[in-house]
């Protein structure tokens, strides 16, 4: 037999790998001798029961009907889900071949209104704690999976600081959602528990980290590198400075706003003329990791011609990577040529208020007025309502939606291109927001890595193009999409056409009305959610692609809908399965945050058909996940007459224990109720090592992946593929993934591996798709294994020299966990991801299921040994 770890041959009674050092023997069971039958497993002790009531077995009937056979399938290969809906009609799509789009299958209307599911017994152990994700802070990461402000967690809904209870994102530290694991107790259910709540600490504080890149730091020169950014050549930038005068505001907690004065500026009238107007926020992009220096040298290695005017605003950020920006104050600039022009100094003021975005827009139109202006707004970004806007020295203030359009508004300029340097903005409320003073936007629905767009090539096209001329609009868009892959990093971009706005929103409202119609007065609550499940949010901030939701559930509006968004996004280019230009809010996960949401849209002039909807679907989602059927959210959307009609005023989601048995062939198979196949949202698999003397168990860790026998029954079995890193199997943790049930080819999936990154206890994250099935590194984030979802890591870029060791976490009964590194550390430049075929024979291996519902109901395995 060979080890797992390292493949070398074991010595038979040793409990030590010679090659490797493991102590993997203990996870080995010893072999049966030959003429016997292999013993049968023997459950260990169940897990303590409160109040010595023992929970009774769930109702087991018939078979469940799953019309399709579900297969096992290696990774790339996609499980066929348990129910399977009618093939919709395939939609017009015109002539848009970067996109590619497959229509969904639709979950079809029920009859009647959902009924509270039948309740088996509930599971008295210890708890499954819930899904820990933290909704996401307006915040562009550099090279992110999560969106966060570095350091800061969002706290969880309706805590001191939450975004929900004040009109305001207040960044606070706040601890994960989810139970701590439990102490004490012995026996297999408790320690599984133990140890799935390890996991499920793990993944919080994953999907609300943020991937950051790491930079040298040098205040003496701006520097500037290659459009690979791995050179170490540097060039110095020198500045002129002119004589200003300015006064500077108090000090930023103040929140007063500066006044200042110049004799310096440099009025232009030219014919044909173009201004540009970024706005650079630095924060911690700058101060940590010198993104905005970066993306300034690119601007002058584009060594424009005096046709066009390029004035910069920069503030926001404590430390600045140059030396021609104040740390912790804002100034102005003109690009000239490949040399700085410092114009103004505003000393300090919140680059976060909409006054300041909108001074900086009136000031450039009367000192550089001319034939076209393009805006550029650069710095951290989120979904709904937070758009845009986070000041490092200003905590508080932040732009919605609403705010940057108003803002823009209010100058009277008419931009030809409005391109958004930050994550998730590329939204419909966004859109809505700035149609009437912008010709197109190029933005991202998903995030937007640290290295930020590319400016040097397309701003030399844009130089000497004609003023009309729109290519450099999806040169921006192939230059950012080629500089992250070069760096082996995924994300999106999309250039969208204003004035097709507004038959996008038109369609929108109708097909959403179509929803008031099936989802709400038919009744149609599960297959609406089962739908809204499989349309992955970006990055927790429940926006979603419009597209990918008019194929998951389809009504009359759903082809128009579609055919309006392709009109109207006039390029894109994705990364991501479900991403097809984009997308829209879509309350679902973080309902608290809905009434934020709600009022930006209303600032919009959003129809009540489609506030309509989101009252009755939210006041629904929150009776069923929250236990709040009697109303007491206090909150004024709240649909009653639509729960009253609906939901069992004394409902509250509930844990449950699913029991195993046999089928016919000696396969172990969990007795699903046959009612649960109907309303399940997700499926998880969790796999464990057992020590020989059942004490212990090593964490494999959890993916998407199950099996069902031959009867379509859930079948605890042993994976057959697992995560590999340099030939070693690494404890890898699954946190979201999307399968396109019509198409194969279209699903990724997102994880993370426990390691060591130079000594110091890590999480590497992990992207695979159809196009990298054996996997991609998109970075690795710092922390503490004592202390998992205390904190919001900061994933960092790899260097070729980092060290990198794996880890596995090995749980005993008690809570006491223990991380042990594979003693065989790697530098990253050796480092190989591969998804392998796995033998997990001679090993006793514990499989578990979690099934969450459309209810908010959980139904948990205590886990079985596998042989």
């Amino acid at each position: 037999m060979n080890c797992m770890f390292c493949g070398q041959p074991l010595i038979p009674g040793e409990s030590q790998c010679r090659s490797c050092g493991r102590f993997i023997n203990a996870y080995q069971q010893p072999a049966q001798p030959q003429g016997t039958a292999p013993a049968q497993p023997t459950q260990p002790q169940a897990p303590q029961q409160s109040q010595g009531v023992a929970p009774q077995q769930p109702v087991y009937g018939q078979q469940p009907q799953r019309p399709v056979q579900p297969q096992q399938h290696a990774y790339g290969q996609q499980p066929q889900r348990p129910v399977q809906p009618q093939q919709p009609v395939q939609p017009a799509y015109g002539q848009q071949p970067q996109r590619p789009v497959q229509p969904q299958q639709p979950v079809q209307p029920q009859a009647q209104r959902p009924v509270t599911p039948q309740q088996p017994a509930p599971q008295t152990g210890a708890p499954r704690p819930g899904s820990p994700v933290q909704p996401q802070q307006a915040a562009r990461p550099a090279m992110t999976f999560n969106q966060q402000q570095p350091g800061v967690r969002t706290p969880a809904p309706g805590t001191p600081g939450s975004p929900y209870n004040s009109p305001q994102m207040n960044p606070q530290t706040g601890a994960a959602r989810g139970a701590q694991p439990p102490t004490g107790g012995k026996g297999k259910g408790k320690m599984i528990a133990i140890i799935i709540a390890a996991i499920v600490l793990v993944a919080g504080g994953i999907l609300t980290a943020v991937l950051l890149t790491k930079k040298d730091k040098d205040k003496d020169t701006v520097k500037t590198g290659h459009n690979d950014r791995t050179t170490a050549e540097t060039t110095e930038v020198t500045t002129e400075r002119p004589t200003t005068e300015y006064t500077t505001s108090d000090d930023p907690t103040t929140g007063t706003t500066t006044e200042y004065t110049t004799e310096t500026t440099t009025t232009q009238q030219a014919s044909g003329s173009k201004t540009i107007m970024m706005y650079i926020i630095g924060t911690d992009l700058e101060s940590q990791w010198g993104e905005a220096t970066m993306d300034i040298q690119e601007i002058l290695d584009a060594n424009l011609s005096d046709n066009v005017n390029f004035i910069i605003q920069t503030g926001g950020a404590k430390d600045w990577q140059n030396d021609q920006m104040i740390d912790g104050e804002c100034q102005r600039f003109k690009v000239q040529g490949e040399s700085l022009v410092e114009l103004q100094k505003l000393g300090k003021m919140c680059m976060a208020d909409t006054n300041a975005l909108a001074d900086f827009i009136n000031y450039c139109k009367t000192e550089y007025p001319a034939d076209t202006y393009m805006l550029v707004l650069w710095d951290h970004g989120g979904g709904i309502p937070i758009a845009y806007g986070l000041d490092e020295l200003y905590s508080n203030d932040m732009m919605t939606v609403a705010d940057i359009g108003a803002a823009i508004k209010s100058t009277g300029v008419h931009f030809e291109s409005l391109l958004f340097d930050a994550c998730f903005v590329c939204t419909l409320e966004t859109a809505m927001s700035v149609k009437d003073n912008v010709d197109y936007m190029v933005a991202a629905e998903s995030y937007v890595n640290g290295t930020g767009y590319y400016y040097t090539d397309w701003l030399k096209m844009y130089d000497t193009c004609k003023i009309g001329d729109l290519d450099y609009t999806e040169q921006i868009c192939r230059d950012y999409m080629k500089v992250i892959h070069t760096y082996d990093m995924v994300g999106s971009i999309s250039v969208l056409e204003m004035d097709k706005v507004d038959d996008v929103y038109d369609a929108y409202k109708n097909y959403v009305n179509g929803l008031n119609k099936t989802v709400i007065d038919g009744n149609d609550y599960v297959g609406y959610t089962q739908a809204r499940n499989n349309c992955i949010s970006y990055e927790y901030t429940d926006t979603i692609d419009i597209v990918t939701l008019a194929n998951q559930y389809q009504n009359d509006y759903a082809t128009k809908l579609i055919n309006s968004i392709v009109n109207c996004v006039s390029f894109t280019d994705s990364d991501f399965a479900p991403g097809h230009g984009l997308a829209v809010y879509s309350p679902f996960e973080y309902i608290d945050y809905y009434s934020a949401a709600r009022n930006m849209m209303t600032q919009l002039g959003y129809d009540q058909a489609i506030l309509g909807f989101y009252d009755s679907y939210c006041s629904l989602r929150a009776a069923y996940q929250g236990g709040t059927a009697n109303g007491d959210t206090g909150e004024d959307w709240y649909d009653d007459e639509t729960v009253n009609d609906t939901v069992d005023p004394n409902y509250k989601p509930q844990e449950y224990t699913l029991t195993t048995s046999q089928n016919s062939k000696g396969e172990i198979i969990v007795d699903v109720p046959d009612d649960l196949w109907n309303t399940i949202e997700t499926i998880e698999m969790g796999v464990i090592l057992m020590s020989s003397d059942g004490n212990q168990g090593l964490m494999l860790g959890t993916d998407y992946d199950y099996f069902f026998d031959d009867d379509y029954n859930l079948k605890v079995d042993k994976p057959t593929a697992w995560a590999c890193v340099n030939g070693s199997y690494a404890c890898y943790v699954a946190f979201e993934e999307y399968d396109d049930p019509n198409d194969d080819s279209k699903w990724y999936q997102q994880g993370t591996i426990f390691a060591k990154i130079n000594g110091k206890d890590a999480l590497i994250l992990v992207y695979y798709s159809n196009e990298i099935p054996e996997g991609q590194i998109q970075g690795y984030a710092y922390v503490d294994y004592n202390n998992i979802g205390e904190a919001t890591p900061d994933f960092y870029q790899f260097t070729d020299t980092d060290e990198i060791d794996l880890v596995y976490p090995i749980f005993d009964g008690s809570g006491n966990s223990n991380y042990v590194a594979n003693g065989q550390p790697f530098k990253y430049a050796d480092m190989q991801l591969s998804y392998e075929n796995i033998d997990l024979s001679g090993y006793s291996v514990i499989i578990w299921y979690n099934l969450i519902d459309v209810y908010g109901n959980t139904y948990e395995t205590e886990g079985d040994i596998v042989q």
